[in-house]
Order: C-alpha cells, then sequence, then structure tokens
C-alpha cells in the first residue's frame, strides 16, 4: 500500500531512484546509451527539466533507474506537485466522529509518475501515438473519476503534438490549469471513498486504454492534505531570513520567530509562548508587548501558527528585563511552591489595583501588591499589602526600566551602536536616560510609601515585642503561655482566617505531653527570651489527630514522613503568615486549620508570606482554628522536593 508522496513506482520492485536536482539534493550524473536507460533525446529533456525546476518547491522532480530488462525498457520519471488553486479554497471533509474539518489553503498535492518507453521521442510516423509516456496520477482529495478527468486531459494534449517532448507541457498544465480544470474554487469536499480510505491513484498504461483508477490504503486523505501543507509551510518558514525577537532581542532564524499580524514586530517562539500563555489565561486577544504598539494579533500571520505549534512549553524565565515584563505579576501562591506562573495584568498603566487570576492555580489577587483582594481599598492600606508590594515579581521598578533597556539593546542589534557602548553607558544611553516616561517619578513615589508603611509597622511591631518580654518571663507552664498567646493575637488571627473560614472558634489543641516539654524548654532555656510568633498550618483534616500526638515534624528528620506538596525552599515545617492564611488554606480539606506559635531562635527563613522552621522543637499547634464557612481549596502546582 502506499500514501501521496511514497517514492515507488509501479511495482516498487526496480532499482533505488536516483534524485534530480532540486532546492534539497545534488545533481547525480545521468548515465548514457546504457541498456534500459533513457535515450540521448530523453536525458536532454530530462536535464532540461532539472534546470528549469532545481530549487522550485511547487515541483520537485525524481529520476529513478530504468526499470526494463537489459536491451530497453520504459525511463521512469516521479514529479510531486503543488497545483495553484485560482485564489484559496476551502479543503472539507468529515471527521472520524462526524465532526466538519476545514482548511483553507492555495496549493494542493498530487503525484505524477510516469514511465518513458524506449521508442518515445525516437519514432516518428504512425509509431509515434503508441510511444507516448504511461500515466500515473494520485492524490488524496480527489476520487477516481477526478483523477480519470486530468488523465483524459493530458492525453488530448498528447494527440495534439504526438511524438514531441511532452513532460514539460504536461507538468505545467497541471500545475497552472489542473484545479482550474477541475472547477476547484471555493469550498471543496473531500471525497468519502478518500476521506476513509486514503489516497487515490489512477494508472494509464498506454494512451488508448481507459485509464485505471483505485482507492488505495493510507491515512484519512485530509489529514495527509494537512500534513503536507503543514510541512511546505513550515519549509517557507525556514527560508526566511533571520530577524532579531522585537521583545527580548535574542536573533532568530527564519523559522524559529512569528511576525504578528497588526504591526511590523516579529517574536521569537520563546517569547510567543509566554505571550500565549498569559492572553489565553486572561481571555484576551493577543497583543504586541512592544511598548506604544500594543497592535491586536486578530489573525494568522507570517508563521504566527506553526510557530505557535511549535513551542509547547513556555520558558517564563526568557522575559526577565523585556518589554513583556511589564505587562505581567507572577503569582504569589505558585511562587510559594517554587513555579514561576505569569498572569497579564493592567495595573502598571495607571500603578493602581487590579484583579488578577493565575491559571495554575486559580488564584485571584491583586496585580499591585499581589495581596488577597482588596476592592475599594488601597494596597497602602495594610502594612502587609505594603510589604508584598516591596516584594513583588517583577518589581515595580524592574518592570519600568525594562523597557528603556530593551530599547538601548534593540538598537545595538541594528547596527546603531555596539553593545558595548550601551553596556559602557555611552551617548547613546544617556540620551535615553533622559527620555524616560515621567511614570517612572510616580512608580518611585509609590515604592518610597510602601517602604514608610512596612517601616512604621515594623516599628510599632519592635515595641510591642519589648512590652511583652515582661509577661513572658511571668509564667512557665504551657497553658499559660498559650493563654496569654491568644489574648495578644486573637484579634489579628480573626481578622486574617475571615475570608477563608468566616467567623472561628478557637479549641485548645489536647497536645501531646512530651510536644508541649520539648517546645516548653527551648522556649524557657533562650536568653532572652525568644518571641513566639503565629503562624498558620494548613493540611488534611485526617491529619491533625496524629499531630496532636507528635507535632509538625520535618519529613526525613528521624522519621518516615514524605514530602507532599514540595520543598522549594528547604526541608523544614511549612507555616504562612497570620496575615497569609490564603497560602495554608489551600492545603486544608475542611473549615479547619492549625495556628501555631514559632519560636524566633535563628531557625526560621522567611520566603514571601510564608515561615519555614527547621527544628521541630521551635514550632507548636496551639489551636484549632474552626470556621463557620469553607471557601473551596485552591492548590498551587505541586513541586518536587530538592
Amino acid at each position: 500500500s502506499s500514501s501521496f508522496g511514497s517514492s515507488h513506482f509501479g511495482s516498487g520492485r526496480g532499482p533505488r531512484p536516483v534524485a534530480l536536482e532540486t532546492s534539497r539534493t545534488r545533481p547525480q550524473r545521468l548515465p548514457r546509451g546504457r541498456p534500459g536507460m533513457a535515450s540521448a533525446e530523453q536525458l536532454d529533456e530530462l536535464t532540461a527539466l532539472e534546470a528549469i525546476y532545481a530549487g522550485d518547491c511547487d515541483v520537485v522532480l525524481a529520476l529513478p533507474a530504468a526499470l526494463g530488462a537489459a536491451g530497453g525498457g520504459p525511463t521512469a520519471l516521479e514529479a510531486k506537485l503543488a497545483l495553484h488553486v485560482p485564489g484559496t479554497v476551502q479543503l472539507c471533509a468529515a471527521g472520524p466522529h462526524g465532526q466538519s474539518r476545514c482548511l483553507t489553503v492555495d496549493r494542493l498535492p498530487l503525484a505524477l509518475r510516469l514511465a518513458l518507453p524506449a521508442e518515445y521521442l525516437a519514432a516518428g510516423g504512425p509509431a509515434a501515438r503508441a510511444a507516448a509516456p504511461a500515466v500515473e496520477l494520485s492524490a488524496p482529495w480527489l476520487s477516481a473519476e477526478q483523477l480519470q478527468s486530468l488523465s483524459r486531459c493530458l492525453d488530448e494534449q498528447w494527440h495534439e503534438q504526438p511524438g514531441s517532448p511532452v513532460v514539460f507541457r504536461w507538468i505545467e498544465w497541471l500545475r497552472v490549469e489542473g484545479c482550474a480544470a477541475l472547477g476547484v474554487a471555493g469550498k471543496w469536499t473531500v471525497p468519502a471513498a478518500a476521506g476513509r480510505g486514503g489516497a487515490q491513484q489512477c494508472a494509464d498504461t498506454s494512451v488508448d486504454a481507459s485509464p485505471k483508477c483505485a482507492q488505495r490504503d493510507g491515512p484519512d486523505g485530509f489529514s495527509e492534505v494537512l500534513a503536507w501543507w503543514d510541512g511546505r509551510h513550515k519549509e517557507s518558514l525556514n527560508r526566511r531570513p533571520s530577524r532579531a525577537c522585537d521583545n527580548c532581542a535574542a536573533p532568530s532564524p527564519g523559522g524559529a520567530y512569528a511576525e504578528l499580524s497588526g504591526c511590523d514586530h516579529a517574536v521569537c517562539l520563546g517569547c510567543l509562548a509566554v505571550l500565549e500563555r498569559i492572553y489565553t489565561a486572561a481571555d484576551q486577544t493577543l497583543a504586541c508587548p512592544v511598548l506604544g504598539c500594543c497592535a491586536l494579533v486578530t489573525e494568522a500571520a507570517a508563521g504566527y501558527e506553526q510557530c505557535r505549534d511549535d513551542e509547547k512549553s513556555p520558558n517564563v524565565s526568557r522575559i526577565s528585563g523585556t518589554p513583556l515584563e511589564r505587562l505581567i505579576v507572577f503569582c504569589p501562591r505558585c511562587e510559594s511552591m517554587g513555579v514561576d506562573s505569569p498572569v497579564l495584568t493592567q495595573c502598571m498603566h495607571d500603578l493602581k489595583a487590579a484583579d488578577c487570576m493565575c491559571d495554575e492555580c486559580h488564584w485571584r489577587f491583586c496585580g499591585l501588591c499581589r495581596s488577597p483582594c482588596h476592592p475599594g481599598e488601597h494596597c497602602l492600606a495594610n502594612s502587609g499589602r505594603a510589604k508584598r508590594l516591596l516584594r513583588r515579581r517583577p518589581a515595580l521598578e524592574v518592570a519600568q526600566h525594562a523597557q528603556l533597556k530593551h530599547e538601548k539593546t534593540m538598537l545595538a542589534f541594528r547596527g546603531t551602536a555596539s553593545l558595548a557602548e550601551v553596556a559602557e553607558g555611552d551617548e547613546l544611553a544617556d540620551v535615553a536616560e533622559d527620555d524616560e516616561p515621567a511614570e517612572a517619578d510616580a512608580v518611585a513615589d509609590l515604592v518610597a510609601q510602601a517602604a514608610c508603611v512596612a517601616g512604621a509597622e515594623e516599628a510599632e511591631a519592635a515595641e510591642v515585642r519589648e512590652r511583652a518580654r515582661w509577661w513572658r518571663s511571668q509564667f512557665d507552664t504551657f497553658d499559660t503561655m498559650r493563654q496569654q498567646f491568644l489574648h495578644e493575637h486573637e484579634g489579628a488571627l480573626r481578622v486574617g482566617l475571615h475570608p477563608y473560614f468566616g467567623d472561628v472558634v478557637f479549641q485548645p489543641i489536647d497536645l501531646a505531653m512530651p510536644v508541649q516539654q520539648r517546645f516548653m524548654a527551648c522556649f524557657l532555656c533562650a536568653e532572652p527570651l525568644p518571641e513566639i510568633r503565629p503562624a498558620f498550618h494548613g493540611t488534611d483534616a485526617a491529619n491533625h489527630d496524629s499531630i496532636f500526638q507528635k507535632g509538625l515534624l520535618v519529613p526525613g528528620d528521624g522519621n518516615d514522613l514524605q514530602v507532599v506538596h514540595g520543598a522549594v525552599h528547604g526541608r523544614g515545617i511549612y507555616t504562612a503568615n497570620i496575615d497569609a492564611a490564603w497560602l495554608s488554606h489551600g492545603f486544608c480539606t475542611e473549615s479547619r486549620i492549625l495556628v501555631c506559635g514559632v519560636l524566633q531562635l535563628g531557625c526560621v527563613t522567611f520566603p514571601g508570606d510564608a515561615m519555614v522552621i527547621s527544628r521541630k522543637d521551635h514550632v507548636a499547634p496551639l489551636f484549632e482554628a474552626v470556621g463557620s464557612r469553607f471557601v473551596g481549596r485552591c492548590l498551587p502546582p505541586t513541586v518536587l522536593a530538592p
């Protein structure tokens, strides 16, 4: 069996084909005077065809060795043609489950196979009619009757000038006028037989015989045309000149960038993958990332569809320092799990809060300060939000200067200046810095205000900790410590939990005595007495009883616990700050969460809104907060422990 594009001819028992020169192959010398090979006249015609179609992607020729026995036989010639369609045509077919499939093209494939008898171009008079080349046509989008119609047209052309060279005339007629002769225009339906069984083939063994056409087993006809069209389109992209990406400035070969419709900018495959991801997740039409352009990509431009299909895994690290960086913000929940999930945001346009939703964990947050959404409230109205704004990724200052850096680099790539001049800050850099947008001042003011709010809150917290040192020295039991802990932090705990658990009741945990003792020993033996900072720990409610008996444990530290949700910030016990209950809430299965006390004794790290404790005796679950309602779980993607 065979489908379109196979290289064999006839029975397939002939010698291996010898390829004529095309854009892909080098010419091989055609033998003269050997039995069963082309005659001198035939060789002249084939050599002319080789020169005419060298490098032509619409006609790809191949000349196999002779198929006849010694002493003479037909010479086989194959031509893979791209037939010109008047304008464009929409190719349609029914899918395997009855759905409609369509493809708009301006070329359609057809395979032409010829057997040149020894008498072709050598005979004269009445014998010339019998010396016509034998024709075999194959096309996955045509029925047997349609192929017979084309074969009859070729037959008529031979009879008009019998005995003269005809191969070039046949190829050109098929290529330029074949579709018009069949009436291919507008919408063309792939015949049902071809759609079910594969390519159609029409063989004409002699000019006087009726052409014989039969269905050949193989791939679905429509799918075969689709694969041919994609391969052809990809080859045309590879022939384009190299170009620098207008986002990241990386030089990209012809097949590795896409030209955006709506503007003359181009982006590399990596930047295109990130653009596709963030705009699709936001359910918005993709737009050019270059500052000042923002042209909408409303239709497939040169290389856009093919490049989009080739790049499956976006690499978000490549957007650092590019204009695209000012359009995105990284999801804080995914970041806490070590995953960078870029989310489209418009907050950089006016420096105002704008709600975003991550397509990975489906978390909704403010695109400016990366806090939970706070409608009607300024980002700096809360010290916790001010701190998150200062920790924003990408930082506001970085996003603001990304375009300036990009413009300098693009000037260098285009030959206006060298990269060394840009790096050293020569005259080009001085001019560019004078042209920085006035909104840079607004960004600087916002960051300064956030630092003031966060600094004031830190100073106040330091005073509270100092005043609390006295009462910490007045008790020496776990229960009295726990009561005072709740007295000091109850208000802040309720505020942090209310959006996710509603009104809560704090139930003291019946913690095993060994767990109480090891925590109190670390607390009372430290000099001076350390701060006990409140934190949340979310986990499956089925794990609570075990935690009450053994305490919170570091996986692998003298136990057989396995890391379940990742340990991107190192092995330890992961807790959330009380103004970031959303971090722990995602791991809860019921409206219950653990309220913990964390000793600030140097064994704690503070990645983002979390605290990671490396020693089990420096943290203790104190209360089980039971809520009146429970907002559904929303887990970030899981990553493996380092």
